[in-house]
């Protein structure tokens, strides 16, 4: 059994995580942390636009508000798919079946959270 060296072979990233519920974006943050990626975090389309300029990959709910305070809408597939324009890696998380199948549909990397 080999131990986690915490040398990496892999280029570090700076990701965006993106979910308006807090527990689930600092779990996901503190493990690409752990990977040795750097992490920022938003909890709104708004907040997200704002960063996305600064970071190399976006893990994204596939729902959140559109800016803090509003109801959830799907604005994980919209900030998906500019993410993808801009040539950026992309992941969608979602409780939401039809959102992932969009994703996926769209060529994106989608998975569904159960």
């Amino acid at each position: 059994m080999t131990s986690r060296s915490t040398q990496h072979s892999h280029r570090p990233l700076t990701a965006l995580v993106v979910d308006d519920t807090a527990p689930v974006r600092r779990t996901i943050a503190q493990a690409l942390k752990f990977d040795g990626h750097a992490a920022d975090e938003a909890d709104s389309f708004l907040d997200a636009e704002a960063l996305l300029d600064r970071v190399d990959a976006v893990v994204t709910d596939g729902s959140f508000p559109y800016r803090p305070g509003a109801d959830p809408g799907p604005w994980g597939l919209v900030l998906a798919q500019r993410t993808r324009a801009l040539g950026k890696v992309v992941i969608l998380l979602s409780g939401n079946s039809r959102l992932v199948v969009q994703a996926c549909e769209a060529g994106m990397v989608a998975v569904e959270k159960l």
